[in-house]
């Protein structure tokens, strides 16, 4: 087995450590492989998804720029176990779109009270081929 990436240890431990914080409800995530492939989609914590999404729907994300994408998520349970996740195809456009790669992270902030549009900070990964920076 490999030794872990220390860039991308270095971005877990920041976001274990509170490094990015927001004055409204918000989750973190460190994007993975599975995350930016052609059948990718992003899990989100179980509680923020049974906290405030509906069963099924979209979402509005919206980024610093202003620019937005509507994105399909989907609650479920499996295994008893509930899940939240954003859709393939249309979170694959989110990615696309905005460039990411592995090692960068996502900061998902709840706008509204409806918890319908996220905005979302991208941070991205220290040694980083691209260097837009949203």
């Amino acid at each position: 087995m490999s030794e872990p990436d220390p860039v991308y240890q270095k971005q877990r431990a920041c976001i274990g450590g509170g490094a990015f914080r927001t004055s409204n409800s918000s989750f973190s995530v460190v994007i993975h492989p599975s995350y930016v492939g052609s059948c990718s989609a992003l899990h989100m914590p179980k509680e923020f998804g049974k906290r405030y999404l509906k069963k099924s729907e979209e979402i509005m994300l919206r980024i610093k720029d202003g620019r937005t994408w509507t994105v399909k998520y989907e609650r479920r349970v499996r295994n008893k176990d509930r899940k939240a996740e954003f859709k393939s195809n249309s979170w694959g456009q989110f990615v696309i779109d905005n460039e990411l790669e592995v090692g960068d992270v996502c900061v998902f902030e709840v706008i509204n009270e409806n918890g319908n549009l996220l905005e979302v900070a991208i941070h991205r990964k220290l040694y980083s081929s691209k260097l837009i920076n949203y």
